[in-house]
C-alpha cells in the first residue's frame, strides 16, 4: 500500500483518495505531537488509550484501518485542538481543501 507524501497524493487512483489524503494528514500531526513532547510509542499509545501497535501503525502511515473520528480523537488525546471548518464556496471550483490545525501546550 502506498504511504503518505508531502507532494503528489500517495493515494492517486484510489476510490477514497481524498479521505486517505485527510487520514495521512492527521497521522503526520500524531506523529508531529508524538515527536515533539517525546513520547515512546509506549506512552502515546497509554495517552491516547490504544494499543502501541496502532501508534505504530499510524506513524508509520499505515492509515487504512483508522476512521478519521479516531485518528481525530487520537490526535486530541495527545494535546492537541483539532478542528474541521467547513467553508462553502458557490463558485464552480471542482475541490475544497481540508486542514488540520493542532496547536502547541501552552
Amino acid at each position: 500500500m502506498p504511504m503518505c507524501r508531502e507532494a503528489k497524493s500517495a493515494w492517486e487512483g484510489y476510490p477514497d483518495q481524498e479521505e486517505m489524503d485527510v487520514k495521512c494528514a492527521i497521522a503526520m500531526a500524531i506523529r508531529g505531537r508524538i515527536e515533539q513532547e517525546g513520547l515512546t510509542q509506549e506512552e502515546a499509545a497509554a495517552f491516547a488509550g490504544v494499543a502501541q501497535a496502532d501508534v505504530s501503525a499510524i506513524v508509520n502511515a499505515r492509515v487504512w484501518g483508522f476512521s478519521l473520528e479516531r485518528l481525530s480523537a487520537i490526535l486530541a488525546a495527545l494535546g492537541a485542538d483539532v478542528r474541521m471548518e467547513l467553508h462553502i464556496s458557490y463558485s464552480r471550483k471542482k475541490h475544497g481543501s481540508f486542514h488540520i490545525l493542532t496547536c502547541r501546550k501552552r
